[in-house]
């Protein structure tokens, strides 16, 4: 199972898990096929974040 992470158009993540996310515990478990995802900016930085045109695929 291959992940990639765009930011704005450029890839910012590009994560091969063959091997490590396609045993059989995290099959059994429908990792990276169903779930949550979380956006977080941490509580004490100066920083503001927005999200617009979230796209999962």
């Amino acid at each position: 199972m291959k992940l990639k992470c765009y930011v704005n158009g450029e890839l910012a993540s590009d994560f091969d898990g063959a091997g490590i996310l396609d045993d059989e515990a995290h099959q059994n478990h429908r990792v990276g096929r169903h779930g949550h995802i979380a956006l977080q900016l941490h509580r004490r930085d100066e920083l503001r974040a927005q999200f617009k045109d979230i796209l999962i695929k």
